[in-house]
């Protein structure tokens, strides 16, 4: 639906989820999203305003409305300042709901995870510059979180990971992002594209007393990402990926990624190196990610 000054948007999802394991169970879970919001449109579109709602009901969690509001204003033809707000939920998974082995303990009677975010920033853009920066404030509350727990085995009191509602996790943070066209300045003309991105977060968990946490103290503390974009010649490209991220509680890690693509006549050769420099590092969870690996791919293509 739309008008001088604006347009209403809707729309409506249903699905039905079925589950068979060994370790889970027989599950089905009916879920109905509906979605409203309306664009307004102020001041020769310097102003644009965007309230929406959702309303979402999940057969085994009930009903859960969400509300956000973005808006932005136009200060020159290439200079914005933005902000949003909203509210935000995740239901626990089914591991989290049911899961069980010899160390872990799932958890029927978990609720969903709510947050309450908003966010305030700049923005600006032409031809050769796209340039970001921005505030953002999330409050979570009941997040899930796995603990020690003891729990009844036969006769005896075991320590498992059992998941609850144990989290507070209020964070605030600032990202930056950078895009430079880098092939639009004369002077640079093998680089094409740079892209920067550095995120920062604050985040400070507040649990339970006495509980022993598995992933509350992973968040990110520093991220930077840098990535590159080359054209030398006509027929050879070339790209660069940088990230090096820190976490709370874990050692930093640094990771280089290549990629290279070459033409000729009627062949194309790719490769793509991924964790260069053989890095040992960790992600979330502390599970163990893959050291060097590349793949190499030769393609003909046949006249017709």
């Amino acid at each position: 639906v739309i008008s001088k000054n604006g347009g209403l948007g809707y729309g409506v999802n249903f699905r039905n989820d079925r589950l068979e394991s060994n370790n889970l169970g027989d599950r089905t879970r009916n879920v109905f999203t509906g979605n409203l919001e309306y664009k307004l449109y102020l001041w020769d579109e310097k102003i644009k305003i965007v309230p929406g709602a959702s309303f979402n009901f999940y057969s085994d969690f009930g009903t859960y409305t969400l509300y956000g509001l973005d808006a932005s204003f136009s200060i020159t033809k290439n200079l914005a300042v933005f902000g949003n707000t909203g509210t935000t939920y995740r239901i626990p998974s089914y591991t989290e709901l049911y899961y069980e082995d010899r160390s872990n303990l799932g958890n029927p009677d978990l609720k969903p995870e709510e947050a309450f975010n908003y966010e305030a920033g700049l923005k600006y853009i032409n031809k050769v510059y796209f340039l970001q920066a921005s505030y953002f404030n999330r409050a979570g509350t009941n997040i899930i979180d796995w603990v020690q727990t003891p729990v009844q085995v036969d006769t005896m009191l075991v320590n498992k990971w059992k998941p609850g509602n144990i989290t507070d996790l209020p964070i605030q943070g600032v990202d930056l992002s950078a895009v430079i066209q880098m092939g639009k300045l004369s002077f640079l003309r093998p680089l094409r594209t740079l892209r920067f991105s550095y995120t920062f977060i604050d985040g400070n968990a507040i649990q339970l007393p006495n509980e022993t946490s598995r992933y509350a103290l992973e968040h990110i503390n520093h991220q930077i990402n840098i990535a590159s974009q080359w054209s030398i010649l006509k027929t050879l490209k070339f790209s660069t990926g940088y990230r090096f991220i820190d976490r709370v509680t874990m050692d930093p890690y640094h990771v280089w990624d290549f990629g290279f693509v070459a033409h000729y006549k009627k062949f194309r050769v790719t490769a793509q190196i991924n964790n260069a420099f053989n890095t040992e590092y960790a992600e979330f969870s502390k599970v163990p990610m893959p050291g060097r690996w590349a793949q190499f791919n030769v393609r003909y293509q046949w006249s017709k």
